[in-house]
């Protein structure tokens, strides 16, 4: 059992710390920024070089416009912190008893409004730069000496946050150039696949919301008008559709003679596609060959997917036209009004109770050093604050890796200081040491979030240990302090955020998979029985459908991180996997014809009557999963016997007619069975847990 769980451990580490596209540099640009940062502060004499290095791996993000709004975000909370700083210095100087309550009610509405508004980073930096600023009173008592030690703190904050900006504005990355690269990637592994190559198509479940994403950021960096927003958001829709269709086809049997050299047509006009698209000009694609009747006789179902590829083909190159086209100057769409406070902010408890509970965390950190007089390990109380998130299991992950950080950056700094720092002469000398260590953190911190939390805590722990005062140290208590800070500081989070109002991570991963299934719900409703699928309205859904379910696949994780009196039976895999079979056969339902072959009338409203039915079963099932239905069990989907059984006494002019009218009996027999799939699965796994919800 042994050798199996260090087996686990060595693949899970080597798939997290494997190269991947842009990784080598955005670690490279962090590291050159932390060392900058480093060398400005100890030249100059800046205070907390430590925090000032730290934040250069809080602000910095994988390309430019990100960047610049995280920069805004931290200049916004650090004058708000400061301003706040100083003025609760005047009010509690002569009253020490309120110092306490202050920093409650600051912490409270920093993590409050993090939750609740857009500007929820602000907020929570806010929050936590003022109250760990308050508590400098307790090391440095005159009134002088700390006013301009808080005054200092907006020059540790603003040097690296400018170092930041100013770096990525000259070497970073275009969001632009991320989005070009993120479809490149996924046209190839789908044509690639598509021309037989059986391990291609493994990375495009990994690329889910990574488009949409990246055209948001593009589109902030470069205003669109309407309507080149619409034909950018159209090309991403039909790409995921081609990568979903390329799931689809690889899980059918490809062994039939025509079939597969069709795919492979389309292949290869996919991958001549992708290099347009790296290369940003349009050419005509070559024509893909009409389905013949040999192909409908062949395997009716493999068909009608082909054949809708072939539809999406023909679209390609006038949508990446009106996308090159909005690379030149064109006027600017208004910026979306946004809410200033999410529409539950009131409503829904949880927002204030994981605020109460952070609060509860911070000041018992804060009471338990000063009780022992040891403000040595007063990363405690900053352990409180970054370690807490929604969930018990997610809060215990996070805890998990700030400890494995904590240890290992500790003791890359103690080495450090023994045997590295007695050598060292110069500030250049230990910009070396800073570049090499910031290098390894940052990537580790440009992984997965199943460990790049931990990147950070070594880049932190290092600092802390080694940049103690102006030049090299030999300091070895800062090292010791932090590690015992963030035990304690771990302890205190996991007795609150245990007994005081638990949020298990399963029910969070059962409530986005309920969002996932009625997202999917709304596309299914967004077809019109002649015209096929809403283009604009659909693609939405589809793009909300592929977040809710990454977010269920993601909460899923921490399910094991809770211990058992609070766990609960939650989705896990299995269920994320087979609400996204479902994507598969819905797109291909609603289109309207396929290869040329129309669908009549008749045989399209039996199919629309079965997509609403099933529309309705997927709404009941949402309420199920977030516990608001009063059914103690899963209801059966609805069958699509009777629709086939009418599709099947429909007479088809063509063979092509014939063989999409098997087409799309096959594809709903698939829905039917995959949906009564998906029902047994959750029924299986999540029933008893209904009456916990």
């Amino acid at each position: 059992m042994a050798v199996d769980g260090a087996e686990r451990l060595w693949d899970f580490l080597r798939a997290e710390l494997a190269p991947r596209p842009g990784r080598l540099g955005a670690s490279m640009r962090v590291a050159i920024m932390a060392t900058l940062v480093v060398a400005i502060s100890e030249t100059f004499r800046i205070p907390l070089p430590a925090y000032s290095a730290y934040i250069v791996f809080f602000a910095s993000r994988e390309e430019v416009t990100s960047t610049v709004l995280t920069a805004v975000v931290l200049t916004i909370a650090a004058s708000i912190a400061v301003a706040t700083t100083l003025a609760g210095y005047m009010v509690t100087a002569d009253e020490p008893a309120l110092r306490l309550p202050m920093m409650a009610v600051i912490t409270f509405g920093g993590l409050f409004f993090s939750r609740v508004s857009p500007l929820g980073p602000a907020a929570f930096a806010a929050g936590f730069v003022a109250s760990v600023a308050l508590t400098l009173i307790d090391v440095i008592p005159n009134a002088e000496a700390l006013t301009e030690m808080v005054l200092w703190l907006w020059v540790v904050a603003m040097l690296p946050i400018g170092t930041v900006v100013v770096v990525n504005l000259l070497i970073g990355k275009d969001p632009a150039d991320l989005f070009r690269d993120a479809l490149v990637r996924r046209l190839t592994l789908a044509g690639h696949r598509l021309c037989g190559d059986g391990d291609a198509g493994e990375g495009l479940a990994g690329l889910i919301g990574i488009l949409p994403r990246l055209l948001g950021l593009s589109r902030l960096a470069h205003p669109r008008s309407p309507r080149q927003r619409a034909a950018s958001e159209a090309l991403v829709a039909r790409v995921h559709e081609i990568s979903t269709l390329v799931v689809e086809w690889s899980a059918l049997a490809d062994g039939r003679p025509v079939l597969p050299a069709v795919a492979g047509r389309c292949g290869g006009t996919l991958l001549a596609f992708a290099r347009c698209v790296a290369a940003k000009r349009v050419e005509p694609l070559l024509p893909l060959p009409d389905l013949d009747d040999r192909a409908w006789r062949e395997d009716p179902k493999a068909s009608l997917l082909l054949a809708r590829l072939m539809d999406i083909l023909a679209m390609l190159p006038a949508l990446l036209e009106e996308r090159l086209a909005a690379d030149r100057p064109g006027s600017g769409e208004p910026a979306p009004r946004k809410q200033i406070l999410v529409a539950d902010a009131f409503t829904n408890p949880d927002h204030v109770r994981f605020a109460l509970k952070v609060t509860l965390a911070s000041i018992l950190a804060y009471v338990s050093y000063n009780m022992v007089a040891w403000p040595g390990i007063r990363t405690a109380m900053i352990t409180c604050f970054f370690v807490t998130v929604g969930s018990l299991g997610e809060t215990s992950h996070r805890m998990l890796l700030r400890l494995t950080g904590a240890v290992i950056g500790g003791g890359l700094g103690l080495l450090t200081i023994i045997f590295v720092m007695p050598r060292l002469t110069s500030i250049g000398d230990l910009c070396v040491v800073i570049a090499l260590l910031s290098f390894f953190a940052a990537w580790i911190t440009n992984g997965s979030e199943r460990l790049s939390y931990a990147g950070m805590q070594i880049a932190m722990a290092f600092f802390f240990c080694v940049l103690v005062g102006y030049g090299p140290t030999i300091d070895l208590s800062e090292a010791r302090d932090r590690l015992v800070g963030v035990l304690l500081g771990n302890g205190i989070v996991w007795l609150v955020f245990s007994q005081l109002w638990p949020v298990s991570a399963a029910r969070q991963a059962r409530l986005s998979l309920a969002g996932a299934v009625r997202r999917l719900a709304d596309v299914l409703r967004l077809t019109d029985a002649t015209t096929g699928r809403l283009p604009g309205q659909s693609d939405q859904a589809v793009f909300a459908f592929d977040g809710a379910l990454a977010q269920a696949s993601r909460f899923a994780t921490f399910d094991l991180f809770e211990p058992m009196r609070v766990r609960e039976d939650g989705p896990g895999a299995t269920d994320v996997g087979h609400v996204q079979a479902l994507l598969g056969p819905t797109l291909l339902l609603g289109t309207a014809e396929a290869g040329h072959a129309a669908i009549d009338a008749a045989s399209a409203e039996a199919t629309a009557g079965y997509r609403d039915a099933l529309a309705g079963w997927l709404e009941g099932l949402a309420e199920w999963l977030s516990g608001t239905a009063d059914s103690g069990r899963v209801l059966p989907p609805p069958s699509a016997d009777g629709v086939i059984q009418q599709l099947a006494l429909r007479d088809g002019k063509t063979a092509g007619a014939v063989g999409a009218l098997r087409a799309r009996m096959a594809w709903l027999q698939a829905l039917a069975s995959r949906a009564d799939r998906l029902r047994q699965s959750v029924a299986d796994d999540q029933a008893p847990s209904l009456r916990d919800v």
